[in-house]
């Protein structure tokens, strides 16, 4: 009995205490997966910035492209006000501004900007008698306008309406004004005459 005693205090005494490689083991488990976990993450969080960035790239891209629409935009509405508001010098001097052209050729556009001011002006716009206004657009669109293809060009310059119907002649027009009253009148009295009692055909004969 004293022997077995003394072994199990031997032994309590001289065995080593027992490793913690086991918990150090469970403790890198752990912190493994925290790691692979918060990686997981980071590369969530970056598809998801890149994402946002994609759109935010194509939202400023888009962004430019209509700034840069309506800047030219307004630079032409500029540049059309400004021509507008001068006189045919000036016009013919901004179109011409850098360029080497013959004095002939700036006079020709010189006569072309007095010409149309004149008649925009002092015998188109001014001018309050339908007849004299239609005389002007018969003698401005003309055939040889039409061959060259200034239709369009000469209706902008001088602010005609497209739907203005002019013909070779020099003939005035009067306007035909359409009253509802009237047209509606005329409907009744022809329905009248084409009954079977009013027809020449069948006088007095009444519908059965």
């Amino acid at each position: 009995m004293k022997q077995a005693i003394e072994t199990n205090n031997f032994l309590a005494n001289n065995t080593p205490p027992v490793s913690p490689e086991n918990g150090d083991f469970q403790q890198n488990i752990r912190r493994t997966n925290a790691q692979r976990r918060g990686r997981k993450k980071v590369r969530k969080d970056r598809s998801k910035a890149y994402r946002q960035l994609k759109k935010l790239s194509v939202r400023l891209i888009s962004a430019e492209k209509l700034n840069q629409r309506y800047r030219q935009r307004l630079h032409r509405m500029k540049n059309k006000g400004k021509l507008s508001s001068e006189s045919p010098r000036s016009k013919t001097h901004i179109l011409l501004k850098g360029q080497n052209v013959s004095p002939k050729v700036r006079k020709t556009l010189l006569y072309h900007f007095s010409l149309v001011e004149g008649i925009k002006q002092k015998k188109y716009r001014d001018n309050k008698s339908e007849k004299k206004r239609q005389l002007i657009r018969h003698v401005v669109k003309s055939n040889i306008l039409k061959k060259y293809r200034f239709k369009h060009f000469t209706e902008k310059t001088f602010s005609f309406c497209r739907k203005t119907k002019t013909t070779e002649h020099l003939e005035y027009t009067r306007k035909q004004h359409k009253n509802k009253t009237v047209t509606k009148f005329l409907k009744m009295v022809r329905e009248f005459l084409q009954r079977d009692e009013n027809s020449r055909c069948a006088a007095g004969k009444k519908r059965l």
